[in-house]
Formats: structure tokens, sequence, C-alpha cells
């Protein structure tokens, strides 16, 4: 404001001079006169009004003892048992209502996967995978998905179907095989 002063309170020189907008100058301008030097400190840029929680002490305990319950549950599925509880509240409060319980510590959520670490893949321990040049001699010789079942287990034998079209794989030709008494639009029960 001192230079501005000096220069004859020329307000389009000061911001050439600073390289302000004249917006931000006037702004200035206004709080230097309103509160004097003062004004110019920066202030708070968080909202001027804020949101006050709206639930009751009951309802929150209530989620908390729910959420220990069911861990893995989210806001949505807490709701309905709120509801079977007798207690009316949206989806979006019983959300705030947790956030604020992670955020004052009461409610301590074990972490997650870690999103760098790659994922180990699910080895199952009854089948073994076939090499690539493994040709299948007898029927059973290869399990679904191509793995070779343990002795244990027993072997069992099964068959595509694909039923909107009703076509059978062991068919003739046409691929199809007749189902008496079956009409059309309603698929009969099929017995191989």
């Amino acid at each position: 404001m001192v230079w501005y002063e000096e220069h004859g309170e020329n307000a389009a020189l000061t911001c050439r001079h600073f390289g302000i907008s004249r917006d931000t100058f006037y702004r200035w301008r206004r709080r230097f006169l309103e509160f004097g030097p003062a004004g110019l400190e920066d202030g708070s840029h968080g909202p001027k009004n804020v949101r006050k929680p709206t639930w009751f002490k009951e309802l929150e305990d209530a989620v908390l003892e729910l959420r220990r319950l069911t861990p893995g549950w989210g806001k949505d599925k807490l709701v309905v048992l709120l509801g079977q509880q007798g207690w009316r509240c949206s989806t979006s409060m019983v959300g705030r209502i947790l956030r604020h319980l992670k955020e004052s510590g009461r409610l301590v959520e074990a972490p997650g996967a870690d999103p760098w670490m790659p994922r180990r893949s699910f080895q199952r321990p009854y089948g073994v995978r076939k090499p690539k040049e493994y040709l299948a001699d007898r029927p059973g010789a290869i399990g679904p998905g191509g793995h070779r079942l343990c002795d244990t287990l027993p072997r069992l034998q099964f068959q595509a179907l694909h039923c909107l079209r009703r076509l059978h794989p062991l068919a003739g030709p046409g691929g199809t095989r007749p189902r008496h008494g079956s009409r059309r639009g309603r698929l009969s029960e099929y017995d191989p």
C-alpha cells in the first residue's frame, strides 16, 4: 500500500509493478482499509460453515458395534441392520459416522492388501498341470481344465450341452438330438 500511495494512488501502475490482477489489488486494499496491516495476513482457507454432526451418540455406538461384529460390511449393509434394530438413518449418514469413527481413532480396521505386492496364484492341491505335449490315451486321462487328478479323488465324467440351441456334442452331423414331448419355447429336461 505504501508503493501505491507514493505513486499517486495509481491502481493500474501498482498492479503492473507487482504482477497482480486488479481484483486482487482491490481485495487487498479493502482488507487494508478495514483491518489495517493485519488484514493482509493470510487467513483461513477453510469453509465458513462446516456441517455439524446430526446423529446421536447412541447411533454412533450402534454403528461401531455392528461394524466390529461384521468388519467387511459397508455402509449399505449396515443401514439395513440398523433399520432392523429400529434406527432410521440414511446410507450417507452411516458413511459419515464411519469416517468420523476412523478419524477419531475409535474404529481401527485391519490393513488391506498392499497394491504394490503381486498376488500369489491360487494353487489347487488336487491337480497338477499336464505338459503341453501330453496326449490323452484313454477317457478320463485329463480332468477339468487340463489337470491330472489325484488318485484319492473320484473321477467324474462330465458332458457339455448348449441349452439354448439344444445341441448335443455327440449327436450326428445335424448336431441336434430329438426330444420327445418338448414344445417350442420351453426346454424339457435332458435325460442322457
